[in-house]
């Protein structure tokens, strides 16, 4: 049977060179900024198309749209009756013009 004895962290260290040090000391020619302007490779393909988005909550009302032409020319409606008063005006006119004349 092999035994392992684990222990937890691993004391105090010197620090470590940079990522940008290492890179100087394998030949890199150029300051910090350039150095990670580098690191930007070529503008990738498209990604896959994503999922849908949620419903988003209606709009403002828009501005009333242009007056449209007239519309064409609707059927005949039925003769419809005449109100009481309207009968009653319709049957005075028509008696005065059947009455003789009277003026002379």
């Amino acid at each position: 049977m092999v035994m392992f004895s684990l222990k937890r962290g691993g004391g105090g260290g010197s620090a470590g060179k940079s990522a940008y040090e290492l890179a100087v000391e394998e030949g890199f020619e150029g300051s910090l900024e350039d150095w990670l302007e580098s690191l930007k490779g070529e503008k990738g393909d498209p990604g896959d198309k994503g999922d849908p988005g949620e419903k988003g909550d209606p709009g403002d009302k828009g501005d009333p749209g242009e007056k449209g032409e007239p519309g064409d020319k609707g059927q005949p409606g039925a003769d419809g009756f005449p109100t009481e008063e309207q009968w009653n005006d319709l049957v005075e006119r028509v008696v005065e013009l059947e009455s003789p004349d009277t003026e002379e």
